[in-house]
């Protein structure tokens, strides 16, 4: 009886039938031409694939960006600035008849002065508190009454103010420049974390991908020796070796199995499409039909953590070390005291303390070169000044508030990196003791398998010699396909261990690395088999 007239006489839908050849179409179903046009893939080329397209990275790398763009932002209070300018004023002005006597030999009846100024300034912050500012004025004024030669004067100052108090040292006035630095190492670390996290996403779906596929096999298999025992008891009831009803438990099974192949196929496609969307695959490209060619890594007593306590101590110790999450959490906790002691600053009174030095120069003269030259020659004039400016704000509210808020932040960054502590333990304790678990598990399944195979082979031969009935033989072959099932899922528990313990303990890449130094082979065995005493004695 071949498959299309079985599914005929066992009453599959049409809707059935035609998600059949869907699936088939798809690349999920076992035609071998399905077969023959998907591609293959390994784990580190989804891994590879994730890195280069996932649009979550492209948006972190931007947030860094954008964090390096605040950072020079808060840096460019620092920055030396300069200005220059040059004026040139007429102005005329009428003269009383007595200003005219006065102004005897001249004859004019207005005063017209010309004046040319030129001015060049530096000013600078250091990172101290310390700020110096320095100006040069160059003047020239020129009239038709009594400077027809033209008088040149220049000025040159240099000021120098010191904070006592409020704004003084590099903790107080480079906060701002400080925190934004330590933003960016904190989002730099993030980006590590997000690696860290999307290649377990992959590695995970990869996992989920291979034991769906796995499963169908198992249906599939299933579904065919449904089919035969099917055939064997139309050909046992045509002998008249066995009773007609078996005929209806067999058709019953058949469907059965049936529905669980479907169920395993529209798995297999929701796992590929999960691989595809951890992959970063565009919309384009989310039809295109691939097969994992990697196979569950092997669990063995060699290759299973330790649970005693020290070794636990160590796997925890180890992860804080590691976790790029929890460096980042610790970098804001110095962002936020950084900023928190420029707001104590704050609450002080303004004293400073201010130098000054100035030095003119006067020349005559209307050629360019004594515009210039007054500067360095003519009459000194050096002076100086020394003040001191002090101010207070009686209620300082404003600085009062900012430190609450400042003060309260920085809390609540520490609290933050506490709790993540506690919650990275819980992790490695839980990833430890599951891929201890799911290892025994696999042993577990794999002896089932064994014995439910023995056992179908001996229902098989009872009823052949007509000592057994058909419901023996397909109770067992239902448990023998449970138990490949659940082999199946006890491999996929092993995998899915291995990669939450790798993240748990954050040696998927290391953050501290300048490069991604993904081994191909990350995902094939747990990070640390023990402590550090056993490691000293087998450092493999």
């Amino acid at each position: 009886m071949n498959k299309e007239r079985t599914r005929s006489f066992c009453g599959v839908a049409g809707l059935g039938l035609l998600l059949w050849t869907v699936f088939c179409n798809f690349g999920f179903g076992q035609a071998s031409t399905g077969m023959a046009s998907r591609r293959s893939l390994h784990l580190i080329e989804s891994i590879q694939n994730t890195l280069a397209n996932h649009p979550l990275l492209r948006m972190q790398q931007l947030q860094v960006t954008i964090n390096r763009g605040a950072a020079a932002v808060a840096s460019g209070k620092f920055d030396t600035t300069f200005n220059n300018g040059f004026d040139f004023n007429t102005t005329s002005a009428p003269l009383t008849p007595f200003q005219q006597q006065q102004d005897l030999p001249y004859t004019s009846t207005f005063a017209e002065t010309k004046v040319s100024s030129y001015s060049l300034g530096m000013n600078k912050v250091f990172r101290t508190g310390i700020s110096a500012s320095s100006t040069l004025d160059l003047n020239r004024t020129t009239d038709n009454l009594f400077q027809q030669p033209g008088v040149n004067t220049s000025n040159f100052g240099l000021t120098i103010t010191v904070p006592l108090l409020q704004g003084r040292g590099r903790g107080a006035v480079a906060a701002q420049e400080s925190a934004a630095n330590a933003e960016v190492e904190a989002s730099m670390l993030d980006l590590s974390q997000l690696v860290s996290q999307l290649i377990a996403n992959t590695a995970t779906s990869y996992w989920n991908f291979v034991a769906a596929r796995q499963t169908l096999r198992v249906t599939g298999d299933a579904e065919d020796r449904g089919e035969e025992y099917l055939d064997n008891v139309q050909a046992f009831i045509e002998a008249d070796l066995v009773p007609r009803n078996d005929l209806n438990e067999a058709q019953a099974n058949l469907s059965h199995r049936m529905a669980d192949r479907v169920a395993a196929e529209q798995q297999a496609v929701a796992s590929q499409q999960q691989l595809a969307l951890d992959m970063g695959k565009p919309a384009a490209e989310m039809l295109d039909s691939f097969r994992p060619e990697d196979d569950f890594p092997i669990s063995d007593n060699e290759n299973i953590p330790s649970d005693s306590a020290s070794d636990f101590k160590y796997y925890i110790e180890q992860a804080l070390a590691n976790r790029a999450d929890f460096a980042a959490a610790s970098r804001r906790v110095r962002e936020k005291r950084m900023l928190a002691a420029e707001a104590h600053n704050r609450l002080l009174p303004q004293l400073n303390l201010t130098f000054g030095a100035n030095y003119q120069g006067l020349v005559e003269g209307h050629q360019i070169n004594d515009f210039f030259s007054s500067s360095v020659l003519g009459v000194p004039g050096p002076s100086s000044t020394i003040g001191i400016n002090y101010v207070f704000p009686p209620g300082n509210h404003a600085a009062r508030g900012a430190f609450i808020q400042a003060s309260g932040i920085e809390q609540q960054s520490e609290l933050q990196v506490s709790d993540l502590a506690r919650q990275v333990s819980s992790q490695v304790v839980v990833a430890v003791e599951a891929v201890r678990n799911s290892a025994f598990r696999v042993k577990s399944a794999e002896r089932s398998v064994v014995a439910f195979r023995s056992a179908l082979d001996g229902q098989r031969e009872k009823y052949k010699n007509g000592l057994g009935n058909i419901t023996d033989v397909l109770t067992v072959e239902d448990r023998l396909t449970t138990a490949l099932i659940d082999e199946v899922q006890a491999q996929l528990s092993f995998a899915l261990a291995i990669v939450q313990f790798r993240f748990a303990t954050g040696t998927i890449v290391s953050y501290s690395q300048p490069t991604l130094n993904l081994q191909p082979d990350v995902f094939s065995a747990p990070p640390f088999l023990a402590g550090p005493k056993i490691r000293e004695r087998d450092p493999q």
